[in-house]
């Protein structure tokens, strides 16, 4: 009520003479001094006195809008129910526990939060039509608007975040975080889903782990899996036992299983690379048919289709190698662009550089056999040994051996590691100092012959 003088309400005639008082009402009295006003009773020293009906002092009662049923607490307005449990319940939202099952010691709140949820004792449902429909739902958490709603045989788990669960089939003992996380998920029991679309739709993702927005998203039996990373694990299909870490890991990946995907983009649509290794920023990136392999190292294996049972060791080690099945390229660059080079090792910085189809090959050394393309069964080893050569079935040793050679089927060796003697006295005296039981290569300049001296 506003705040009038007593004349005011005089005035306005909301004050009550004594003889219009209502028994039936009620009234409060109320008695001020005002100036001008005579003393009035028998000692002369009372004023005047007037009542005024409660209803002009108070408001209305207003209905309650929270009440008791049994030992359970509910909301009149809106209303709670129909048919909500009676034990040891919370349920305040319209419609929120409606007809839920089993439902007691349970706390629902919301619009139809809960609403015909069944075997849904000791569990909490908080937000619009959170766990409506849910079923098997005891010893639940689902927090958030249509979290849990229509999700089956989701007991003992915490579905968090809007639409987190929703639908989710047999999705027991498990943890789905995030808006949509593990939403429409099946068989994802005894798992883990935190982030935003983490786990949504994956199929056969028992027992997982998906952290990160969008990771698992759409996986498919990709049960025992770890995805961490945005997008790790995204539409991977038959990814079970694998652990994608980093951003963008595995995305796209199919029989991707039992798998060690780690950094960023490793692995991205690397299809048919089950029991692999790919470690490193982009390592076995699009390497499709890499069945066994292990790229290790930044760009290692990037875009090496075919290359099943192989090694790839190095920054950009066996990038661009396609086909390239049962190899080892070991060092930065190594191998790069080596399509085509199978069963080989080449193994330094840059060996085998650009050396497509160099098959049954083994280069040892910083540039060795690179830009050597299509140079088969041949042996380099050396710096730069064999570097920019044409021919095959070549053995080449030593620092710079075989540089552009064109003549197959030799044997050759660097100058720069063989001794010149002018004959083979010369060469007994300079080679004295050998160990006993080796042979020693020289070149006789008198005789134009390579020569040795043998140490007994």
């Amino acid at each position: 009520m506003d705040n009038y003088t007593i004349q005011t309400l005089i005035t306005q005639g909301r004050l009550v003479a004594s003889g219009d008082v209502d028994p039936n009402n009620t009234y409060v009295q109320i008695g001020v001094w005002q100036s001008g006003n005579r003393k009035s009773g028998a000692s002369n020293d009372a004023y005047p006195s007037y009542v005024i009906p409660l209803s002009e002092i108070a408001p209305p009662p207003v209905a309650p809008i929270i009440d008791v049923l049994g030992t359970s607490l509910y909301s009149t307005n809106p209303a709670a129910g129909p048919n909500f449990s009676t034990a040891n319940g919370i349920f305040f939202g319209d419609k929120a526990g409606g007809s839920a099952s089993n439902a007691s010691t349970s706390i629902f709140i919301g619009g139809r939060a809960g609403e015909f949820a069944t075997n849904a004792y000791a569990s909490n449902f908080i937000g619009s039509q959170a766990g409506r429909l849910a079923t098997d739902a005891t010893n639940s958490n689902f927090i958030g608007t249509f979290a849990g709603q229509s999700a089956t045989d989701a007991y003992d788990s915490n579905f968090i975040g809007r639409e987190a669960g929703i639908s989710a089939t047999n999705a027991n003992n498990s943890n789905f975080i995030g808006n949509k996380a593990g939403r429409l998920a099946e068989d994802a029991f005894l798992s883990n889903f935190i982030g935003w679309n983490a786990g949504r739709e994956a199929i056969s993702a028992f027992a997982s782990n998906f952290i990160g927005s969008n990771s698992g998203f759409s996986a498919t039996n990709a049960n025992t899996s770890n995805f961490i990373g945005q997008n790790a694990g995204l539409f991977a299909t038959n990814a079970s036992t694998s652990n994608f870490i980093g951003n963008n890991v595995g995305q796209g990946a199919t029989n991707a299983n039992n798998s060690n995907f780690i950094g960023n983009s490793a692995g991205f649509t690397a299809t048919t690379s089950s029991y692999s290794n790919f470690i490193g920023d982009f390592a076995g990136y699009s390497a499709s048919g890499a069945t066994e392999s292990n790229f290790i190292g930044k760009n290692a294996g990037n875009l090496a289709t075919n290359s099943l049972y192989s090694n790839f060791i190095g920054t950009i080690a066996g990038t661009g190698a396609a086909n390239s099945q049962s190899s080892n390229f070991i060092g930065p660059n190594a191998g790069q662009n080596a399509s085509g080079s199978s069963s080989s090792n080449f193994i330094g910085n840059a060996a085998g550089l650009g050396s497509a189809n160099a098959s049954n090959s083994i280069f040892i050394g910083r540039q060795a056999g690179r830009n050597a393309p299509g140079v088969t069964y041949s042996v380099f080893i050396g710096e730069n040994a064999g570097l920019n050569s044409t021919a095959s079935n070549v053995v080449a040793i030593g620092k710079s051996a075989a540089i552009g050679n064109t003549v197959p089927d030799c044997f050759v060796i660097s100058n720069a590691h063989i001794p010149v003697y002018p004959n083979a006295a010369a060469a007994a005296v300079g080679l004295a100092g050998g160990v006993a039981g080796n042979t020693y290569l020289y070149w006789d300049s008198g005789l134009s012959v390579l020569n040795a001296v043998r140490i007994p």
